[in-house]
């Protein structure tokens, strides 16, 4: 057997492997049948570079996505945050979000428009607080 099958086996007869320091330790122990015990053994390295591969710690690089930046910003241009109501967004260059005004209150300030530097002139327009310095002007 090849070590996903063995892992396989493995499993289906309830007993979970872990890789530690080079060795495999098995829970409950003592459970595994002595055939596949031995199996384990002759293939011990195969074995430990699946585990190691399929560990939930393992990183996966994904690839950049330069417009996710825009995509983030154009969705949470309509968008009021769920915990405060106001819609002030901070996208980073790879494209995270994170709402200023809860940053500002969970610090214990005041939020402060970003263009007209006020601490007063919010107002609610469509379900969401802005300032009144960010209105489109109508011609």
């Amino acid at each position: 057997m090849n070590a996903p099958d063995l892992l396989d086996a493995v499993r289906a007869v309830g007993v979970t492997l872990r890789a530690e320091g080079g060795r495999l330790l098995a829970s409950p122990s003592g459970a595994l049948p002595p055939a596949l015990a031995e199996a384990l053994r002759a293939e011990k390295a195969q074995v430990l570079a699946l585990l190691a591969s399929s560990a939930p710690c393992a990183r996966r690089i994904l690839p950049f996505d330069p417009a996710r930046r825009r995509r983030a910003a154009a969705h949470l241009a309509g968008t009021s945050c769920p915990s405060c109501g106001w819609s002030w967004w901070r996208v980073s260059p790879r494209g995270d979000a994170s709402c200023l005004a809860c940053s500002e209150l969970a610090a214990g300030r005041t939020p402060r428009c970003e263009t007209c530097k006020q601490t007063t002139g919010w107002e609610t327009v469509d379900g969401r607080k802005r300032c009144a310095c960010t209105q489109e002007a109508s011609l």
